[in-house]
């Protein structure tokens, strides 16, 4: 019993530290000509206890200004893969006011892999797949990664899918999605990592 409490207190401090390098790291891109880190917690004229309370301070912790500043960088270096672990990771151990409107924003980016094996397998470079199919297959990665990271897509799913009520027609990619998946038709297993 004091085993768990301790390795739970040890992962606690863990994430603390984290969290601390995340809010440095967010300033930094921000804070032009700091010398030292007192600077980088100052705004105002006022030096903050914690880089968090200086991320506050500055607005960047309001909404999901945050979680958006993690994605725009992220995606200039990651891979898809690395995007669609990470969209995972954030909206389960995360505080994400709008899960929908970050997954929107960003998907595009989660799918690159996707649609470059789909044009492989397909041999045929050029083809434009239509982006129902790529949100469906997205969809099912999305349910693997969950999985793997201890979550259930379900939840999540009627959050990403909210839209008209189930008597309207669907008019755009995702309200079809998510009205019964998978809907596309691909060859098993080649979208599995």
């Amino acid at each position: 019993m004091y085993d768990s409490h301790i390795a739970t207190l040890l992962g606690l401090a863990q994430k603390a530290k984290e969290s601390q390098f995340y809010h440095l790291r967010m300033l930094l891109m921000i804070v032009k000509g700091a010398k030292n880190y007192a600077d980088v917690r100052t705004f105002d004229n006022r030096v903050y206890d914690t880089f968090r309370d200086a991320c506050e301070a500055r607005g960047l912790l309001e909404g999901d200004n945050e979680w958006n500043l993690l994605f725009d960088e992220a995606i200039v270096s990651a891979s898809a893969y690395q995007l669609r672990q990470l969209f995972v990771t954030v909206v389960l151990f995360c505080s994400v006011g709008n899960v929908r409107a970050l997954f929107d924003k960003y998907w595009l980016y989660f799918v690159d892999d996707i649609h470059h094996r789909l044009r492989s397998t397909l041999g045929n470079p050029h083809y434009v797949v239509p982006q129902e199919q790529l949100m469906s297959l997205l969809i099912q990665n999305l349910t693997d990664v969950f999985a793997n990271s201890g979550g259930n897509i379900h939840y999540w799913r009627r959050m990403l899918c909210r839209g008209p009520s189930p008597r309207q027609r669907p008019r755009n990619p995702r309200q079809r999605l998510c009205r019964g998946l998978p809907s596309a038709k691909t060859p098993r297993g080649i979208f599995r990592r």
